[in-house]
């Protein structure tokens, strides 16, 4: 069984020895303290690729709502197109000046805002976006890896999105803000619970899930650019 909003709020309670002073909420803690766990790059973060769509004449993609850092980002026709993460300026250069790129795009990622306000009571999420250049002059695809960001819970019956292994540690993290933000100190407990064994162990489990990633890459025989294409726009077929 997963580890509920309402375990979760259990915990808060059982480390204060009753509930927060009125000033913050168990959903403030809790979602906190899960936000924080998620700053680091755990192996259980990543998600499957994604496949996300550039419209002509389009200067940005939407990027999935959920994303945290980008592992990966290619185009799905990587033989003849390729994209490249850089700088917002580079961006601007290649948009607003005369350089032609042909099938390869640069890309930065940008917010447009954290939140979109409907109401008093109402915000929405907004999504991280690329901002490419050139203009694309066609529709065309590119796959994204990333590791998501923390699922804030709401509801009693929301599950955490941490597998078992990591069950244990979130409670840690949990008890560790509810008791920061409840008696001070938030600063040195987190120290603790990240020194500790508990964290140890489980970078160690979550690390060994897989436990290679094959030959070693790179050196000065292979310092080809991967994300470039070829030096041709297409393979003719023979005469």
């Amino acid at each position: 069984m997963p580890i509920t909003f309402s375990n979760l709020k259990s915990h808060v309670q059982h480390a204060l020895g009753g509930t927060p002073s009125d000033q913050i909420t168990e959903a403030d803690i809790i979602n906190q303290a899960g936000r924080h766990m998620f700053t680091h790059d755990w192996k259980f973060r990543e998600r499957p690729p994604s496949t996300i769509t550039i419209t002509t004449s389009t200067e940005h993609v939407d990027l999935p709502g959920d994303l945290g850092e980008i592992i990966s980002l290619r185009m799905k026709d990587g033989l003849n197109d390729s994209i490249q993460l850089t700088s917002y300026d580079h961006v601007l250069m290649v948009r607003n000046g005369d350089i032609a790129s042909g099938a390869h795009y640069y890309a930065t990622v940008v917010w447009p805002q954290p939140y979109v306000t409907g109401d008093t009571t109402d915000y929405t999420r907004v999504p991280p976006r690329l901002e490419i250049a050139p203009k694309p002059t066609g529709n065309d695809e590119l796959s994204i890896a990333y590791r998501a960001s923390w699922s804030d819970l709401v509801v009693d019956t929301d599950a955490a999105q941490v597998p078992p292994l990591a069950e244990a540690l979130l409670i840690a993290y949990v008890r560790a803000f509810a008791l920061g933000y409840e008696e001070e100190g938030l600063g040195q407990r987190l120290f603790e619970v990240e020194s500790g064994p508990l964290y140890e162990r489980v970078s160690i489990a979550d690390g060994m899930i897989q436990n290679t990633y094959g030959e070693i890459r790179g050196g000065i025989i292979s310092r080809n650019r991967e994300g470039g294409r070829l030096p041709f726009n297409a393979i003719q077929a023979p005469e």
